[in-house]
């Protein structure tokens, strides 16, 4: 039996109310934004808070808009706590300001250059300023205010054309939410960069407006800490959309909990692997009759895009002069760069052990008291013990496995390309995993 990924597969997410929230780690949504950004694939990001999620909730047509967002990120800390009460415990906020500073620091390593699109030009000329000191090897691919009224269609035009020749990968955009989100949607495939919603980054960042400090930020307070900033603007927001929000989410995560009752694990069956594989995979209870052996750093480069054949054979005949490991050479040559670099590798070394800690279905001390009771040098062992002590359901060791073998392959986040993969249907876990090497 065959299954195959989806071609229009979606990224790792959660319903919020309605709309797909994206389920990975801050750096995994930073280095993804950078990997379309160097094919200067088209693509829309959207940072979502309550006051977004609600507006769109409300309108469909700006449902719709986000209906068409390549990644939905939870921005607001009260989106990350609905997050983790439905399962997803380890859920990160993707602040934009954060965000911001990672994908400077990421282009400056690799020459990806940013287009910053909105708010004023005196804006955006202390933030060149900024940018110049803090990021010196940043390319500022342009850097264009828009004015308030719509653009002519010529303007709207020569700004496409101007983004487009800039080369830029990555487009910020500060219009402020809905206004940003409708202007990304309508650039979709027009522009050839990937295009991020980016809120009251611009003028924070230029000095203009103060950001909360971290200990109120990693405590969901940084909607009050703006408020005193801006009563007049924010108060009637707030008082619109946060009480709704709390009504929603609360009914959500308490229908959500009563589900969990009879299937405790459903909620990580369906965000761990997102659309990355035929949901026949998980529907049918499959299992990957694979060699579990990790593909070799070179095929895990060339199935993500990261490095071309040619790259490759040029590191692999300098490799052979100097004995520098592969991907020390591409780092040097400047082909991929070193978080890139660390990246993979951590995929590639990926664990069962590890996988099963990070997403927290076993504990790294339970883990430990297993081992103490039985001989667990093997995955088998491990696998077995736990779905006999009812720890882990079968159908979840499954969907870990499943994420297993496309990490150490290469072919995890990796859902523009179309892959086979041949499965069989689950049989009793010992002569399952009997049948594919021991990992």
């Amino acid at each position: 039996m065959e299954i195959k990924t989806r071609t229009n597969g979606y990224l790792p997410s959660l319903q919020v109310l309605k709309f797909r929230i994206t389920t990975l780690s801050f750096e995994e949504q930073a280095l993804l934004i950078l990997r379309w950004a160097r094919r200067r694939q088209s693509k829309m990001v959207c940072l979502a808070n309550v006051h977004m999620l609600m507006e769109a909730y409300w309108s469909q047509e700006f449902s719709s808009v986000l209906d068409k967002a390549d990644m939905i990120a939870s921005d607001g800390m009260p989106l990350v706590w609905v997050l983790k009460a439905m399962g997803v415990a380890t859920q990160q906020r993707v602040a934009g300001m954060d965000l911001f500073f990672r994908l400077c620091e990421l282009t400056s390593l690799c020459n990806v250059g940013i287009f910053f699109v909105g708010s004023q030009r005196e804006v955006l000329e202390k933030m060149r300023v900024r940018l110049t000191q803090d990021y010196p090897n940043l390319k500022i691919s342009g850097m264009e205010p828009l004015p308030f009224r719509p653009l002519l269609d010529s303007e709207n035009k020569a700004l496409i054309e101007q983004i487009n020749n800039s080369g830029a990968g990555i487009v910020l955009v500060c219009l402020g939410c809905p206004k940003q989100e409708y202007w990304m949607a309508e650039h979709l495939g027009k522009i050839k960069a990937v295009m991020l919603g980016v809120g009251a980054v611009f003028p924070v960042y230029a000095g203009l407006q103060k950001r909360a400090p971290r200990i109120i930020r990693d405590n969901g307070a940084e909607w009050a800490y703006r408020l005193i900033q801006e009563p007049r603007r924010l108060w009637p927001r707030y008082r619109k959309t946060i009480p709704p929000f709390l009504y929603l989410a609360t009914h959500q995560v308490i229908s959500q909990l009563r589900s969990q009752i009879f299937n405790p694990f459903l909620i990580q069956s369906k965000w761990i692997l997102g659309n990355q594989i035929d949901q026949d995979l998980l529907a049918n209870s499959i299992n990957l009759d694979v060699d579990m052996v990790p593909a070799k750093l070179g095929e895990i480069l060339e199935r993500n895009h990261s490095v071309d054949k040619q790259d490759i054979s040029l590191a692999l005949a300098k490799q052979k002069s100097n004995h520098q490991k592969l991907g020390e050479i591409l780092v040097d040559e400047k082909v991929i760069i070193k978080p890139e670099l660390d990246y993979y590798l951590n995929n590639q070394k990926m664990t069962l052990r590890n996988l099963l800690i990070n997403r927290q279905l076993v504990s790294k001390a339970k883990l430990q008291k297993i081992s103490q009771k039985i001989n667990v040098d093997k995955d088998i062992d491990l696998i077995e013990f736990l779905i006999e002590k009812k720890l882990i359901p079968e159908t979840l060791i499954n969907i870990i496995l499943a994420e297993k073998y496309l990490r150490i392959k290469g072919f995890w986040l990796n859902i523009s390309r179309l892959e086979t993969f041949t499965v069989i249907p689950v049989k009793p876990t010992s002569v399952l995993l009997d049948q594919a090497h021991q990992f």
